[in-house]
């Protein structure tokens, strides 16, 4: 199925931070939205930082979150939203529209707490909310 970038951007956020506060989905968010703008190895559209191999592990095939995300927006496209879906879509409305600001300080990356990517040896986050690190390089 071919999605929307409202879409897309809500289904990342929601497949990798439905768990968080409001604020850990939109910073999120922002890291996505903070590549799109700045074109580089992630990508050049929207589509293609997030759709971009194993940098949102909620895209990977074998990943669990990735029938869970899909059947979620499935649902919502039915009319039939879960209230975390229905957030992430307007966390990602917001943002394309440029109604959220960017509380990310320009962060282009994250990682939860509990690993340590080799990326992130020699760089201090940004901002650290709920479990998730975020880093500007």
């Amino acid at each position: 199925m071919k999605y929307t970038r409202q879409q897309l951007l809500a289904m990342t956020i929601w497949g990798e931070a439905r768990n968080q506060t409001i604020l850990g989905q939109i910073l999120v968010g922002q890291v996505i939205y903070n590549r799109w703008k700045n074109p580089g190895w992630w990508g050049k559209t929207l589509e293609g930082v997030i759709l971009k191999p194993y940098q949102f592990s909620c895209w990977n095939k074998k990943d669990p979150n990735r029938e869970k995300m899909i059947s979620a927006m499935s649902t919502c496209l039915d009319g039939g939203c879960d209230k975390t879906m229905k957030q992430t879509m307007w966390i990602a409305d917001g943002i394309l529209l440029g109604k959220i600001k960017d509380y990310s300080k320009g962060a282009n990356h994250y990682h939860h707490e509990s690993v340590e990517p080799f990326w992130s040896i020699k760089h201090a986050p940004v901002i650290h909310e709920d479990s998730h690190l975020f880093y500007k390089l």
